[in-house]
């Protein structure tokens, strides 16, 4: 078998993307004006040669770029004036993803990318547009077309993952570059959006002051559009369990779908948020190696669901969830709680001892200071029920499989590995570690972006002595 695999048009913009705005603008001003004005700059036939050089160079690089696939690599040839050939190992292959925005599903293309363990860090090792048929039957050649089985979440289950994922930090990342350029057009500023903004929370009356409302409205606001682009990106979430491979599906503007092979899963992750704590509903991400593009190497695979449902329907996917062998847990007793919640307790004493002084030295301030202390004692009293989640739930279990229950800033979290994939064993000591007999211990993936997890305030001497045992480390 030896097929070949052509780039699709689209990928002429790929390749000149990076100059095309610089040449065809002044090009379309000089349109314009022409027909504006009737008349034509001095350097316009010098900018439609520049121009049509380039269009050139991107059609015949577009041209060149072919994928070559037979029964045990890859090829990938590309380059119009410097050519570049590269080999894959089809066994070496992780992963394969394909992204499809509006305008490529016009033209009837996507953008595709095959994932390695090799390569530059959070970047696909080859990424290329081609036509969606032939998207499916390359997919198809390197991770296999068997039998599988198809799990769809509704839309709620979709929602209940985008609320208790989404801010307001990264719906403002998200949303003031949109409304800026939104703005633009409609001739508004940012600056007139604030003020009408600030127009409307001091229009509403309540027992707080404007400045709160205001700060309220802004935060809504960037949750509300954090939520919307979470839930369109993974609405219609769908996952297809193979013996092999697991495929992942998802969004309705841009669609997505990723396959990777089974063995390169390097560890999955259950996470509890703090909204999904309170419906009682886990998320799964799994870790996969040389999986490009992002800023991590998870990928969801469940976005939302309940412990009878992870049991029933994922766990038995994969074999090492199962873990067994021995429990080391956190020490037990008054002084190591009293540890694990030292710092709520402290944070709690300091917080409620800047707003009382606040309070009391800026009178007109009070109802402002009232409403900071109450927000910031729902945030720490939330962080000491994770402290104490931490204390009585924290866990690690060492054996074929290796499990770690802790938490992830406010999140908790359960990872499950192979032996064989962990990367890096981390123990720390403090002098209050010495002095109790305890340590904590990081565990980090092997990969290039693996997750970490780490558990703390458990007994030394113990911990080292089942470790050795594990990974046959003693003398």
């Amino acid at each position: 078998m030896n097929k070949e695999f052509k780039a699709h048009p689209l990928m002429i913009l790929k390749f000149i993307k990076p100059i095309l705005f610089i040449l065809i603008l002044p090009i379309i001003k000089a349109v314009i004006q022409y027909f504006k004005d009737g008349t034509i700059g001095s350097f316009i036939a010098f900018e439609v040669l520049v121009f049509g050089l380039i269009l050139f160079y991107g059609i015949m690089s577009c041209r060149a770029f072919k994928v070559y696939v037979d029964d045990k690599t890859v090829t990938v040839k590309r380059g119009f004036l410097i050519k570049q050939i590269a080999k894959i190992k089809r066994e070496q292959i992780s992963s394969v993803n394909s992204t499809q925005n509006p305008i490529e599903a016009i033209f009837g293309a996507v953008n595709y990318s095959i994932n390695t363990e090799a390569g530059t860090i959070n970047k696909a090792d080859f990424d290329f547009k081609v036509s969606v048929n032939k998207a499916h039957e390359l997919s198809d050649i390197l991770l296999g077309n068997e039998e599988v089985s198809k799990v769809r979440f509704a839309a709620l289950k979709v929602a209940i993952m985008a609320a208790a994922t989404s801010s307001a930090f990264s719906g403002m990342l998200i949303g003031v570059p949109i409304l800026n350029r939104a703005g633009k057009l409609l001739g508004i500023g940012l600056e007139e959006m604030f003020e009408e903004i600030t127009h409307i929370s001091e229009r509403m009356e309540t027992a707080v002051p404007p400045i709160v409302n205001l700060i309220t409205l802004v935060i809504l606001i960037g949750y509300a559009i954090s939520f919307g682009y979470s839930f369109i990106k993974y609405i219609n979430f769908r996952i297809f369990f193979g013996d092999d491979k697991l495929e992942v599906r998802s969004g309705f503007f841009v669609k997505a779908r990723t396959a990777f092979k089974k063995k390169a899963i390097r560890n999955v992750l259950i996470i509890q948020t703090p909204i999904m704590s309170l419906l009682k509903r886990y998320s799964i991400k799994v870790s996969v190696g040389g999986f490009g593009e992002n800023k991590s190497e998870s990928q969801v695979v469940v976005p939302a669901a309940s412990g009878k449902e992870l049991k029933t329907e994922f766990f038995r996917y994969f074999s090492f969830l199962d873990a067994e062998g021995c429990t080391i847990r956190p020490l037990q007793n008054r002084d190591n709680k009293l540890r694990f919640m030292g710092w709520p307790i402290l944070y709690m004493g300091i917080a409620t001892a800047v707003f009382v002084t606040l309070g009391f030295v800026f009178v007109d301030f009070t109802r402002l200071f009232v409403f900071s202390g109450v927000i910031t004692a729902i945030i720490l009293l939330y962080y000491g029920y994770i402290c104490l989640y931490e204390y009585k739930n924290a866990k690690l279990i060492l054996g074929e499989n290796i499990c770690i229950e802790s938490v992830k800033g406010f999140r908790t979290c359960r990872l499950y590995c192979q032996r064989k994939n962990i990367g890096q064993i981390m123990i720390t000591r403090f002098i209050t570690d010495k002095f109790f007999g305890t340590c904590r211990l990081r565990i980090i993936i092997s990969s290039e972006g693996g997750d970490n997890i780490r558990i703390r305030h458990i007994k030394y001497d113990e911990t080292i002595k089942e470790l050795e045992k594990c990974f046959n480390m003693a003398e």
